[in-house]
C-alpha cells in the first residue's frame, strides 16, 4: 500500500493532487498545530490584470497553539458568494467556466464548523471531478492507533507501520528533513515527488504557475489534467545517518 499524509490545502495546487492519485491511502494531517499565512485557509487563483490574487476562508479567532482540527470558520460574511462571484468575473472566457463554478457552487451547498472539516470535503469532492481513487481518512477521526512522533519525519514512518503501508510518497519540501534510513530500517520505500508544472493556456499568452487546482480545472479538460497528475519526477533525499 502507498501512503500519503498531508495537512488539508484549500483547493491545493495540482501537485498536491499528484499525490492524491499516486497513493491508495491518504491521510488528513489535522492533528498539529494551524501555521498563519500557509495554504490551509487560503490559495491562488488567476486576477484579470494576469497576476496571482488570494481567495480565502475567514476563521475565528484562535490561540497561537490551536491545531488545524480545532480551526473555526467565521461565517459573518458570505465568503462562499463571494468566492463565486470572483470566478464568473475572473474566468469568463475561461472554456470551463460554466462546469466549475457548477462544481465549486456544489461544494459549497453544505456548510462546515471546522476548516479541516470544510477542506477535507473539497479534497473528496475534487478527487471525484478528476477521478483520483485513493481512500481518504482524517486523522484526528481516525480509528486506529499509532505510536506519537517524536521527530518530524515520524509521523509517516509511525502511521505507515500502524497501517502496513510499504510505500510512503512525500512532497518535495520534505527532503531536507526526511531521513530515509528510518524508513530503510522499517522496510518503508520513502518517495519524494517533484512535480512538473507544464505551461497552459491561461489568457495573454502569460503562464502564472503554481495556482489553485481550481485555475487548472477553468483551463483544462478532465483527461488533460489526468495527463498532468502524470508529469512528476522522483527525487532522492540526502539526509541519511
Amino acid at each position: 500500500m502507498k501512503l500519503v499524509l498531508m495537512q488539508p490545502y484549500f483547493f491545493p495546487y495540482i501537485g498536491y493532487f499528484q499525490l492524491m492519485h499516486l497513493c491508495d491511502e491518504f491521510i488528513v494531517f489535522d492533528t498539529v498545530q494551524y501555521i498563519k499565512k500557509g495554504w490551509i485557509n487560503r490559495n491562488r487563483i488567476l486576477h484579470p490584470t494576469g497576476h496571482a490574487t488570494y481567495i480565502n476562508v475567514p476563521i475565528q479567532k484562535f490561540h497561537t497553539h490551536t491545531l488545524i482540527k480545532d480551526i473555526l470558520i467565521d461565517y459573518k460574511a458570505d465568503w462562499q458568494k463571494s468566492i463565486i462571484q470572483r470566478l464568473h468575473h475572473y474566468y469568463k472566457n475561461a472554456p470551463y467556466k460554466e462546469k466549475v463554478i457548477a462544481f465549486v457552487e456544489d461544494c459549497f451547498t453544505e456548510e462546515f464548523t471546522s476548516l479541516s472539516e470544510l477542506n477535507t470535503h473539497l479534497l473528496k469532492k475534487t478527487c471525484d471531478y478528476l477521478n483520483i481513487k485513493c481512500r481518504i481518512t482524517t486523522l484526528s477521526k481516525a480509528d486506529f492507533e499509532f505510536q506519537h512522533a517524536t521527530a518530524p519525519d515520524e509521523w509517516g514512518l509511525n502511521i505507515c507501520k500502524a497501517l502496513g503501508a510499504k510505500t510512503y510518497i512525500n512532497a518535495p519540501g520534505g527532503i531536507l528533513f526526511f531521513d530515509q534510513n528510518k524508513y530503510a530500517k522499517q522496510n518503508i520505500d520513502i518517495k519524494f515527488i517533484q512535480p512538473i508544472l507544464k505551461p497552459y493556456v491561461q489568457r495573454d499568452g502569460n503562464f502564472v504557475p503554481g495556482l489553485s487546482i481550481l485555475d487548472v480545472m477553468m483551463f483544462n479538460s478532465v483527461d488533460d489534467i489526468q495527463g498532468m497528475l502524470e508529469r512528476y519526477e522522483e527525487i532522492q533525499s540526502l539526509f541519511t545517518r
